[in-house]
């Protein structure tokens, strides 16, 4: 009896940094297709044209600062993007959480989802705030609001904005850096025609300067031979007169 042959073919693997930074967009936006639209464009700003391999170049905050100001004007829906049913808690947390005010509710998701190492001066830098008191006293405030229990509430979330295969992160990311090194190789080909074109012009006109050189040392070599044979022509009286 022939047996199923089972796929060995496996989906790309999520980068850890790169999820949590989906993790993030999906949280500023409640979206999940536009949190994998937004990623792809700042990864692809951050990241050197025809750069190979994963990780960006830049820091987590600068990162989290650039998702955040992309996604300034979104505006989340109370309806979550995962699975109620799944996530219970944190469904109950995300309506309360889009109910607060945008800047407070930047400073709780920079705190609890962004999970910057060193949280203060970094979501301060990414809140566009002046220090990192004030980014305390916003996360407080939204705390205060959501009266959930902070530790359970937060992982609640983050494992309800952890993304999965069908969300197509690493096939997105892997087409916008295909994308990149094309558009490198594509640049470096008319670096290298340019290189050429200039390199063929400077040569023509390095050999027509040095032809025009030879020229005039023919003329004046010229001049001279028949200025010599003319004053030979001439009686010394002549040539003493001249």
């Amino acid at each position: 009896m022939p047996t199923a042959v089972q796929s060995t073919s496996k989906s790309p693997e999520v980068d850890p940094l790169e999820a949590q930074l989906w993790s993030f967009a999906c949280a500023l936006t409640g979206d999940r297709e536009r949190a994998t639209s937004v990623l792809s464009s700042v990864l692809e700003r951050a990241e050197r044209p025809g750069r190979r391999g994963r990780g960006a170049p830049m820091g987590q905050a600068r990162l989290l600062r650039a998702i955040a100001v992309a996604l300034r004007g979104a505006v989340p829906s109370s309806t979550p993007p995962f699975d109620v049913a799944r996530h219970e808690m944190a469904a109950e947390l995300w309506r309360r959480l889009v109910a607060l005010p945008r800047r407070e509710r930047l400073a709780w998701t920079i705190d609890r989802v962004g999970d910057l190492a060193g949280r203060d001066a970094h979501g301060a830098f990414v809140l566009g705030a002046d220090d990192a008191g004030a980014v305390r006293e916003l996360a407080a405030s939204a705390q205060n609001q959501l009266a959930v229990d902070d530790v359970r509430g937060a992982e609640a979330l983050r494992a309800a904005l952890r993304p999965g295969p069908s969300d197509g992160i690493a096939q997105a990311l892997q087409a916008m850096r295909s994308g990149a090194r094309r558009k490198w190789r594509r640049s470096g080909a008319w670096l290298v025609l340019a290189f050429l074109a200039f390199t063929i012009v400077f040569g023509w006109i390095m050999i027509d300067l040095v032809a025009r050189d030879d020229e005039d040392a023919r003329q004046r070599e010229a001049f001279d031979r028949a200025q010599r044979e003319y004053s030979n022509l001439m009686s010394p009286e002549e040539a003493q007169d001249e």
